[in-house]
């Protein structure tokens, strides 16, 4: 039984066009393995500006927080504190209800009576499922972990360049990797069809 790859050998494909179809399970062209078998292979490919742009919008913010004044640092700031701490609120609200949830079903779990010896381990199971999950999610926000802090405007200030900076690094990488790796492709390409 003929495979998507051979089954146009009967029409008389060529030995190029075999090669080309088998390619598309390989190397640059592995992602057009589910394109209809009759797409066209491309001469190369271009690589996608996702990190290209991601960098200019980065740099673009970069220079925002350079041009900030003291005052805009501080309205910055403080817009940040107010909605990290709005939303402490909301986290701790529903760690709170959770906890309450978890405690209603661990008082059920434990005045169960198992009806048989062979359902004790069962409830035991039960139990340590719930105390579990009570030290896992529950003693963070109602004990005061992750509580906002208001920094010092110039370690607020200098955290906010330092991750700045990061983001252009990062993403200039990105960009020069996602380069690179399309002229691989476009290589790979190139010397397949050279070969055939």
């Amino acid at each position: 039984m003929p495979t998507g790859y051979t089954a146009a050998i009967k029409d008389g494909i060529d030995f190029k066009t075999y090669g080309l179809s088998c390619a598309r399970a390989f190397g640059a062209l592995v992602m057009m393995r589910d394109e209809p078998s009759n797409a066209e292979i491309p001469d190369g490919f271009k690589p996608s500006e996702y990190s290209k742009n991601a960098l200019q919008k980065a740099k673009e913010h970069f220079a925002k927080l350079n041009d900030l004044t003291k005052k805009g640092w501080e309205q910055m700031q403080k817009s940040e504190f107010d909605k990290q701490v709005e939303q402490y609120g909301i986290s701790q609200k529903e760690e709170i209800d959770l906890l309450q949830k978890y405690h209603a079903m661990l008082n059920q779990a434990i005045e169960w009576r198992a009806p048989t010896e062979e359902h004790k381990e069962l409830r035991a199971f039960m139990i340590k499922q719930i105390e579990d999950s009570i030290e896992w999610d529950c003693n963070h926000y109602s004990k005061g972990k992750y509580m906002p802090v208001l920094l010092p405007l110039d370690e607020y200030v200098s955290l906010k360049t330092e991750a700045a900076l990061a983001d252009i690094k990062y993403h200039n990488n990105a960009w020069a990797e996602e380069q690179e790796r399309t002229d691989n492709r476009n290589k790979w390409i190139k010397d397949l069809r050279n070969s055939l």
